[in-house]
């Protein structure tokens, strides 16, 4: 298992993105991410859709990085 760290900013609080891989078989390979954001009820509507956002930059990445 990965865990990863991001920055928080401005409007926005850090996250942690959890990663865990797990081979099926030679050619597959199953991803699943947890991303979570210590956040209240309150600040909550400032960080709304960063965590997901997140973990589609941290795939688009991956798959760049496969690609080349």
């Amino acid at each position: 298992m990965l865990t990863i760290r991001t920055k928080g900013s401005f409007l926005s609080y850090g996250s942690t993105l959890k990663i865990k891989l797990s081979s099926e078989n030679e050619k597959t390979t199953y991803v699943a991410i947890d991303a979570e954001t210590p956040v209240t009820t309150i600040t909550s509507v400032f960080d709304y859709g960063q965590a997901y956002e997140r973990i589609n930059l941290f795939v688009l990445t991956l798959a760049e990085i496969m690609n080349s």
